[in-house]
Protein backbone atom coordinates (compact mmCIF):
# COMPACT_ATOMS: atom_id res chain seq x y z
CA UNK A 1 0.00 0.00 0.00
CA UNK A 2 1.38 3.42 -0.94
CA UNK A 3 1.43 6.44 1.34
CA UNK A 4 -0.96 9.33 0.61
CA UNK A 5 0.65 12.10 -1.44
CA UNK A 6 0.59 14.67 1.35
CA UNK A 7 2.48 12.31 3.68
CA UNK A 8 5.23 11.68 1.14
CA UNK A 9 5.39 15.44 0.36
CA UNK A 10 5.64 16.22 4.07
CA UNK A 11 8.41 13.62 4.47
CA UNK A 12 10.29 15.11 1.49
CA UNK A 13 9.99 18.57 2.99
CA UNK A 14 11.14 17.48 6.44
CA UNK A 15 14.16 15.72 4.94
CA UNK A 16 15.10 18.65 2.71
CA UNK A 17 14.13 21.79 4.65
CA UNK A 18 13.00 20.93 8.18
CA UNK A 19 9.50 21.40 9.55
CA UNK A 20 7.64 23.72 9.56
CA UNK A 21 9.12 26.34 7.22
CA UNK A 22 10.41 29.47 8.96
CA UNK A 23 9.06 31.69 6.18
CA UNK A 24 6.23 31.52 3.67
CA UNK A 25 6.34 33.37 0.37
CA UNK A 26 2.94 34.75 -0.58
CA UNK A 27 2.06 35.99 -4.08
CA UNK A 28 -0.40 38.90 -4.28
CA UNK A 29 -1.68 41.52 -6.68
CA UNK A 30 -0.80 45.17 -6.10
CA UNK A 31 -4.41 45.77 -5.02
CA UNK A 32 -4.26 42.93 -2.47
CA UNK A 33 -0.92 44.20 -1.11
CA UNK A 34 -2.43 47.67 -0.56
CA UNK A 35 -5.41 46.10 1.26
CA UNK A 36 -3.05 44.10 3.49
CA UNK A 37 -1.13 47.27 4.36
CA UNK A 38 -4.32 49.21 5.15
CA UNK A 39 -5.68 46.37 7.31
CA UNK A 40 -2.31 45.77 8.98
CA UNK A 41 -2.57 42.05 8.23
CA UNK A 42 -3.26 39.39 5.65
CA UNK A 43 -6.62 37.90 6.52
CA UNK A 44 -6.79 34.14 7.04
CA UNK A 45 -6.51 31.72 5.47
CA UNK A 46 -3.03 32.72 4.33
CA UNK A 47 -1.37 30.56 1.69
CA UNK A 48 2.22 30.55 0.53
CA UNK A 49 5.20 28.52 -0.55
CA UNK A 50 8.29 27.47 1.36
CA UNK A 51 10.64 28.97 -1.27
CA UNK A 52 10.62 32.34 -2.99
CA UNK A 53 11.22 30.66 -6.34
CA UNK A 54 8.06 28.53 -6.00
CA UNK A 55 6.07 31.67 -5.16
CA UNK A 56 7.50 33.46 -8.19
CA UNK A 57 6.44 30.60 -10.48
CA UNK A 58 2.94 30.72 -8.96
CA UNK A 59 2.85 34.51 -9.37
CA UNK A 60 3.72 34.24 -13.07
CA UNK A 61 1.00 31.60 -13.57
CA UNK A 62 -1.66 33.68 -11.80
CA UNK A 63 -0.72 37.22 -12.87
CA UNK A 64 0.36 38.41 -9.43
CA UNK A 65 3.13 40.98 -9.17
CA UNK A 66 4.04 41.19 -5.47
CA UNK A 67 5.83 38.56 -3.35
CA UNK A 68 5.68 38.93 0.44
CA UNK A 69 7.93 37.00 2.81
CA UNK A 70 5.98 36.04 5.96
CA UNK A 71 7.76 35.06 9.17
CA UNK A 72 5.78 32.04 10.41
CA UNK A 73 6.78 32.39 14.08
CA UNK A 74 3.63 32.09 16.18
CA UNK A 75 1.48 30.97 13.22
CA UNK A 76 -0.05 27.51 12.87
CA UNK A 77 1.31 26.27 9.54
CA UNK A 78 0.22 23.13 7.69
CA UNK A 79 1.09 21.70 4.29
CA UNK A 80 -1.59 22.04 1.62
CA UNK A 81 -2.66 18.87 -0.19
CA UNK A 82 -2.05 20.46 -3.60
CA UNK A 83 -0.58 23.50 -5.42
CA UNK A 84 3.02 22.28 -4.95
CA UNK A 85 5.43 22.83 -7.81
CA UNK A 86 8.92 21.59 -8.62
CA UNK A 87 10.50 24.48 -6.67
CA UNK A 88 8.66 24.15 -3.37
CA UNK A 89 5.73 22.98 -1.31
CA UNK A 90 2.54 24.96 -0.68
CA UNK A 91 1.53 25.72 2.92
CA UNK A 92 -1.30 27.56 4.67
CA UNK A 93 -2.22 28.94 8.05
CA UNK A 94 -5.67 29.50 9.55
CA UNK A 95 -4.24 32.55 11.35
CA UNK A 96 -4.10 36.15 10.16
CA UNK A 97 -0.55 37.19 9.27
CA UNK A 98 0.31 40.56 10.82
CA UNK A 99 2.13 42.92 8.45
CA UNK A 100 4.77 43.32 11.17
CA UNK A 101 5.80 39.75 10.23
CA UNK A 102 5.83 40.47 6.48
CA UNK A 103 8.26 42.13 4.14
CA UNK A 104 7.98 42.75 0.42
CA UNK A 105 10.71 40.99 -1.56
CA UNK A 106 9.33 41.54 -5.10
CA UNK A 107 7.21 44.41 -6.35
CA UNK A 108 6.50 45.82 -9.81
CA UNK A 109 8.78 48.43 -11.30
CA UNK A 110 6.79 51.64 -11.70
CA UNK A 111 8.13 54.35 -14.07
CA UNK A 112 6.90 57.01 -11.60
CA UNK A 113 8.97 55.47 -8.80
CA UNK A 114 12.02 55.20 -11.05
CA UNK A 115 12.00 58.93 -11.88
CA UNK A 116 11.40 59.91 -8.24
CA UNK A 117 14.49 57.90 -7.15
CA UNK A 118 16.79 59.57 -9.70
Amino acid sequence: MTEPRETSELTRHRDKFGYPPGNLYHAATEHQARQYTEAGRILAPVRGFDTDRAAMVWAMQTGRQVILEIDTEGLNVAMMPDHHNEYGAAWWTPDDAPMSQCRCIVEPDHPRRRTEDQ
